[in-house]
């Protein structure tokens, strides 16, 4: 997962030829980096979960459980939260409901990225992850019927909203600057200039109208 791909930045821009393809792919990771560098502070992981259905034909119970602290070889055990649902549920209800029932709890963030009848996206995050192993939502497992399909996937990076917006037009703020000094795309990694009024990050500047999309991070000791 990456904080933009060559078709998402192509649709985001309006971007119709093929002729920079290369570059953008060449661009995205440094982008990425330079987005991290800016912010001040790493990207948040957690476990994202996909729900997929076509809608409940009655009312169900799901067992979400989250934690593994059993030895090894022994039967997994962990924090388990029965969520009901209903007759007719799609997939954006059955989200909500999961996230709505397991709430509050101080150890977990919880939230729906993306919701829709048939499909949802909810990420869940360790609140205090260096101290939650035994408790971590890298281990979570849902129990469901065969009505409703669900993919779990660990460490995956949750970015800020916006973000993908954001990168692409860092990425159109560096395409425009290499083609408007004659620099080849190899010479890219070692390129680094700094404009009045403009951002800095790791791999090149960007305007402050641009940068100003991300959301800085003071260090405090």
């Amino acid at each position: 997962m990456a904080i933009t791909t060559l078709t998402r930045y192509k649709t985001l821009t309006g971007t119709t030829g093929t002729d920079k393809d290369t570059q953008i792919d060449a661009l995205i990771p440094q982008v990425e980096a330079d987005y991290q560098h800016i912010r001040n502070r790493p990207f948040d992981t957690g476990t994202k979960v996909t729900i997929e259905t076509t809608g409940l034909p009655a009312d169900e119970e799901v067992t979400v459980t989250i934690g593994n602290y059993a030895d090894v070889g022994a039967t997994a055990d962990g924090w388990e939260y029965e969520v009901r649902l209903r007759e007719d549920d799609t997939a954006d209800m059955i989200a909500k409901r999961i996230v709505t029932q397991i709430k509050p709890t101080a150890y977990y963030k919880m939230f729906i990225a993306s919701a829709g009848s048939t499909q949802a996206i909810l990420y869940m995050l360790d609140k205090f992850p260096d101290y939650m192993e035994r408790y971590s939502v890298l281990d979570l497992t849902i129990d469901t019927s065969t009505e409703i399909e669900t993919t779990v996937e660990q460490m995956q990076t949750i970015y800020p909203d916006g973000a993908e917006m954001v990168a692409a037009q860092m990425i159109k703020h560096q395409l425009n600057t290499i083609e408007a000094m004659g620099i080849a795309s190899e010479s890219l990694g070692d390129y680094s200039v700094q404009y009045s009024g403009s951002v800095l990050g790791v791999y090149g500047s960007y305007p402050k109208s641009v940068a100003g999309g991300i959301q800085r991070f003071a260090v405090t000791l």
